[in-house]
C-alpha cells in the first residue's frame, strides 16, 4: 500500500520528522510518498493520505479545505475532513470550554465587523493581549499588544510587542475573524507543552519555543499525570478520534493548566525528540488500515 504524506510548495518535501515516521512505516510494509495539497492531484495508487506538513493551508483554508474533502472521495485522509473542518477555525475552543475543559480566556471577532481591541481590553483588565486570526497558523499575523517592555522579556518575544494592535485586528477581520487573549507571561516562565497524541494514547511532550516562525525548536520534557489527563479531556471533545494530535498547554501562576491550542491538520509532533514514536505512529496507521472505519471502509 502507498501512504501519501501531504505536503504543500512552501514545503516542497517531507519533513525530516516526518522521514522517521517513513523509515518506520516501510519496515512494516508501506510505501510513502510525498502529495503536495497545492500541486498536482495524487497518483492513482496512493490509497491513504496522511496531513503532515501543508503548512500554508491557512492562506488559502477554503480551497484547502475542498481538497481534503475530495480526496476523501478515493481515499482515506488522516485525520478525517470532519476533524479537520471542525479545528480549522478556532473557534473549536468554545466547544472545549463548553465540555468543561479549561481554556485561555478568549474573546472572538467575527469578520467583517468592526471591534474596539482596547474596550476590549479595558473590560477585561487585561493589560496585554495577544491578537491572532481565528485560522492561522506558525504564528501567522499574531501580535502581542501593550505597553513597550524594555530589555529580556520584549527580545523573547522576538519584537512582536506593539503599543497598538488595533491596525492589525483591522487588517485580520478583512479576511477572516480573530481572537483576542490576555497574554500570560507564564508562557516565558514554565512555558508551552506540547503533549503528542498517537491513536489516542500519550506519546511525548516537548516545551515549545514561543512565538516563533521556526518550525519544531523547543525541548523535550516529562509530561505530569495531570496534564495527559487534560490532553485526554480535550482530545474526547473532537468529533472523531484522530491519528494524531497536539495538544498545547500553559500552566498558570496559580497551578491551573489551560488548553492553548488543539492541534490536528499539521502540526510538529517532534518526532525526533522521541525516536520511537515514529514506531508508534506505524503501529497506528497498521491497526486503522486493516480494520473498517465507520463507513465500513477498509484497506
Amino acid at each position: 500500500m502507498t501512504i501519501g504524506f501531504v505536503s504543500c510548495n512552501l514545503v516542497g518535501a517531507i519533513t525530516e520528522d516526518d522521514e522517521m515516521i517513513a523509515t518506520a512505516l516501510t519496515k512494516v510494509g508501506f510505501a510513502v510518498r510525498s502529495v503536495l495539497w497545492d500541486g498536482d492531484e495524487p497518483d492513482e495508487c496512493v490509497e491513504a493520505l496522511v496531513l503532515r506538513s501543508p503548512w500554508n493551508y491557512h492562506l488559502a483554508p477554503d480551497a484547502f479545505l475542498r481538497w481534503v474533502e475530495r480526496q476523501n472521495t478515493s481515499s482515506v485522509v488522516y485525520n478525517d475532513p470532519q476533524t479537520i473542518r471542525w479545528n480549522a477555525h478556532k473557534s473549536y475552543l468554545f466547544d472545549l470550554e463548553r465540555s468543561g475543559v479549561p481554556i485561555a480566556p478568549t474573546v472572538l471577532c467575527p469578520m467583517h465587523e468592526a471591534s474596539d481591541l482596547r474596550a476590549i481590553m479595558r473590560e477585561r483588565n487585561w493589560n496585554r493581549a495577544v491578537v491572532k486570526p481565528a485560522i492561522s497558523a506558525s504564528s501567522f499575523m499574531t501580535s502581542i499588544v501593550g505597553p513597550p517592555e524594555q530589555s529580556t522579556m520584549h527580545q523573547a518575544l522576538h519584537g512582536r510587542v506593539v503599543a497598538d494592535g488595533q491596525p492589525m485586528l483591522d487588517r485580520i477581520l478583512e479576511t477572516r475573524a480573530a481572537l483576542v487573549q490576555p497574554f500570560m507571561p507564564e508562557i516565558l516562565e514554565r512555558g508551552e507543552r506540547c503533549l503528542i497524541f498517537i491513536d489516542g494514547a500519550f506519546s511525548h511532550a516537548v516545551r515549545k519555543t514561543p512565538f516563533t516562525d521556526v518550525c519544531g525548536k523547543g525541548e523535550a520534557v516529562t509530561a505530569e499525570p495531570e496534564e495527559i489527563a487534560l490532553g485526554l479531556r480535550a482530545l474526547s471533545v473532537v468529533p472523531r478520534a484522530p491519528l494524531y494530535a497536539r495538544v498545547d498547554l500553559l500552566r498558570r501562576n496559580d497551578g491551573i493548566d489551560l488548553v492553548m491550542e488543539l492541534e490536528l491538520i499539521d502540526p510538529e509532533l517532534y518526532i525526533r525528540f522521541d525516536p520511537e514514536s515514529a514506531n508508534r505512529f506505524a503501529s497506528a496507521m497498521l491497526r486503522r488500515l486493516n480494520r473498517p472505519d465507520s463507513s465500513g471502509r477498509s484497506l
